[in-house]
C-alpha cells in the first residue's frame, strides 16, 4: 500500500458557526493525513504526540501512525475560528509545541513514502527547513501547503517553496495574492499547483494550462478543514499514480462530506471515500455504441488494424 506523511500537526479547536460553538480536534495536518487514509494510503502524521494521549484525539491517533517528540498536552496548539457568510476569521491562535518542531527530528531516509506534505507551519522558513529536510532524506515527492502572510510579505521565499516543492495547495485569497488572480495562476514545467475556490470548485495547474473540476452542491456545517481534506484525498490518489485532474475529481466528494458536519469526524470513518460523480461532460450511450457496432462490422472497407506502417515494427518482428 502507498505511504504518505504529512508533517504539522494537531489542535484544539473552538468553532463558532451558525449561532452555535463547538469544541473539536483539529489542526491541518491531521485533516490532510485522515483523508489520505479514507482514500486509501498508509498515512504517517510528524508532529508533537501528546502524552497522556487526550480522549478526543485518541481517534485520531488510532488510524494514524503518528510519531513525533512527545509533549504535555497542554502544550498543543489551539486555535478559536468563526465561520459566518462573509468568510473564515481566526479570532486566536496558540502554536504551542509546534513551534518547537525541529527538521533534525524527522526519520533519516523519506525513501519509502510516495509523498511528504509539509503545512504552512506558520513560518515559511520554517516550512522550507522542513522540505529541504525532506528533500535530503530521500522524500521522493515534495508537497506544500500556501501560507498567506508568507505570500504576502515574503515573496521571495514563497518562491523557493514553489521551485522546491513538487505540488503546491492553496486557497483563492492565497491564489490571488500569490498571481495577482485566479486566472493568472501557472505552474513552472513538471510542477502542479491545486488552486481551491470553495463552492467554485477547483482548478488544477500543470504548466500554463488550466482545468476547471467543479464542487459537490453540499449544506455547509464547519467548512474549516475542507481545503486540507482535498489536499490528503488528492495526494492520495497521485500517489496511487492517477492523472492530476482525476486526482482532483475524485478528491472533491470526500472534502464535501468533511463539511457537512462538525470537525474531522467524517474523517474518521473506516469506510472508503465516496465515489466520485459521473463526468458532466461525457457519459457512455450503450444503445448507440451497440448501433455503431453492428453498422462496423457490415462494412468490408473496415479490417482490424495491424499496427504496422512506417511508425511501427513489421508484421512479425520478434519484439512484438
Amino acid at each position: 500500500m502507498q505511504k504518505i506523511l504529512v508533517i504539522g500537526g494537531a489542535t484544539f479547536d473552538t468553532l463558532h458557526f451558525f449561532g452555535q460553538t463547538q469544541h473539536s480536534p483539529g489542526g491541518a495536518g491531521v485533516y490532510t493525513a485522515l483523508a489520505a487514509r479514507r482514500c486509501g494510503v498508509d498515512a504517517g502524521l510528524f508532529a508533537p504526540y501528546p502524552h497522556p494521549m487526550p480522549a478526543s484525539l485518541q481517534p485520531v491517533a488510532d488510524r494514524l501512525a503518528w510519531q513525533g517528540p512527545q509533549v504535555d498536552p497542554d502544550d498543543i496548539p489551539r486555535m478559536e475560528i468563526a465561520h459566518n457568510e462573509h468568510g473564515t476569521t481566526y479570532l486566536s491562535t496558540f502554536s504551542g509545541a509546534e513551534a518547537t518542531l525541529d527538521p533534525a527530528q524527522l526519520p533519516p531516509d523519506l525513501s519509502d513514502y510516495q509523498a511528504v506534505h509539509v503545512i504552512g507551519l506558520g513560518s515559511l522558513e520554517r516550512q522550507l527547513a522542513f522540505l529541504q529536510a525532506c528533500r535530503q532524506r530521500n522524500a521522493p515527492f515534495l508537497s506544500a501547503g500556501a501560507n498567506l502572510h508568507g505570500i504576502e510579505t515574503d515573496p521571495q521565499t514563497t518562491q523557493t517553496i514553489l521551485d522546491l516543492a513538487d505540488v503546491y495547495f492553496l486557497n483563492e485569497p492565497e491564489g490571488i495574492a500569490l498571481f495577482g488572480s485566479v486566472e493568472a495562476a501557472q505552474a513552472k514545467p513538471g510542477k502542479l499547483v491545486f488552486l481551491t475556490l470553495g463552492a467554485k470548485g477547483v482548478q488544477v495547474v500543470q504548466g500554463s494550462v488550466v482545468t476547471h473540476v467543479p464542487a459537490v452542491a453540499v449544506a455547509a456545517v464547519d467548512p474549516t478543514g475542507a481545503g486540507d481534506t482535498f489536499c490528503g484525498s488528492t495526494l492520495a490518489y497521485l500517489a496511487k499514480g492517477y492523472h492530476p485532474v482525476e486526482a482532483a475529481r475524485r478528491a472533491v466528494p470526500l472534502a464535501a462530506e468533511t463539511v457537512g458536519v462538525v470537525g474531522p469526524n467524517a474523517l474518521l470513518a473506516d469506510m472508503p471515500a465516496p465515489a466520485p460523480l459521473p463526468s458532466a461532460k461525457a457519459a457512455p450511450a450503450p444503445a448507440q455504441i451497440e448501433r455503431v457496432a453492428r453498422l462496423v462490422a457490415t462494412l468490408s472497407e473496415v479490417t482490424d488494424s495491424d499496427f504496422a506502417g512506417p511508425d511501427h515494427p513489421p508484421v512479425g518482428h520478434p519484439a512484438t
